[in-house]
């Protein structure tokens, strides 16, 4: 099926984040769509999780909704453990069935914390074993999502989501602004992940809503690397290596994260035979759009 084929109406939940507004933009100009804030807005329509009261009629004539909307800060969900389960999970769930009742596919977005992050990279067929909440939730709402959608939804884990913007708050934008402020940036070495681009995602993303298939999928980079050895290469960029020191993740106060939760793309790959851009070519963009020489 060609990629620019019609699909039918989607629904972003949560269409106003650092994930959701970009494929929001992105798939608007491909098919007609709908999105949610939590709020609303004169372009998205209003869903709380956190609430109880939902106007469910921008659904009409969804094919597809692409669930993003959760409580996704870590540390927040730490420290409010009650409030994490009841919208990441419960709400969640609640959302999931109402969706299901329409005859509307899943596609529920989940995360790499899924993992306790002792052996990475990890496949679809290894044992979640979450560490943080925020994991645990998100892995309860997975298993709840097939189970009420009788094994018809699509979940998606993701990596780390990052884009080239040098002046924003995203995974390569925080480390440049840092260094450019000749700040120490503080790198752990031993922790590992694949991060994928948000373009990378939004053409995948596209390929799956064509060719939807149940099941969990692992979405993410081909690359595994380090905090640390990202920050440097970054560095190396402004010659600030000196400002980039190496720590132990559990060696930052708060929550102990998971180390290593890096996944494997391989059935991802079989499926969907993709090249994803490279960190080298993403850092080499950040640069080009900072204007630095």
């Amino acid at each position: 099926m060609s990629i620019l084929s019609d699909p039918g109406k989607i629904a972003i939940i949560g269409a106003s984040g650092a994930i959701g507004k970009p494929l929001f933009e992105a798939l608007s100009q491909w098919t007609e769509i709908v999105g949610t804030s939590r709020r609303g807005s004169t372009t998205l329509a209003p869903l709380d999780l956190a609430s109880e009261d939902w106007d469910l009629h921008f659904l009409k004539g969804v094919r597809l909704a692409l669930i993003l909307a959760a409580n996704s800060k870590i540390a927040d969900c730490e420290q409010n453990p009650e409030q994490a389960w009841q919208i990441n999970h419960r709400q969640t769930l609640k959302l999931a069935m109402q969706l299901h009742h329409r005859g509307i596919q899943i596609v529920f977005a989940s995360t790499d914390n899924v993992f306790d992050g002792k052996k990475g990279p990890y496949s679809e067929q290894d044992s979640p074993n979450p560490q943080v909440v925020y994991g645990a939730t998100k892995l309860a709402a997975e298993r709840d999502i097939w189970n009420v959608t009788q094994n018809s939804a699509i979940i998606l884990r993701l990596s780390k989501i990052y884009d080239c913007n040098p002046h924003g708050s995203g995974l390569l934008g925080e480390i440049w602004q840092q260094l450019k402020r000749g700040q120490i940036v503080r790198a752990a070495v031993d922790q590992v992940f694949n991060p994928l681009h948000i373009d990378d995602l939004i053409i995948q993303i596209k390929r799956l809503i064509q060719d939807p298939k149940p099941g969990t999928w692992h979405l993410c980079g081909n690359e595994r690397i380090v905090r640390f050895d990202l920050a440097e290469q970054i560095a190396r960029r402004l010659d600030q290596q000196d400002c980039v020191q190496a720590i132990h993740l559990h060696d930052l106060p708060g929550v102990k994260r998971p180390l290593d939760t890096s996944m494997t793309n391989a059935k991802w790959l079989h499926h969907f035979p993709a090249s994803f851009q490279s960190l080298d070519i993403s850092i080499d963009q950040l640069v080009a759009r900072a204007g630095v020489a």
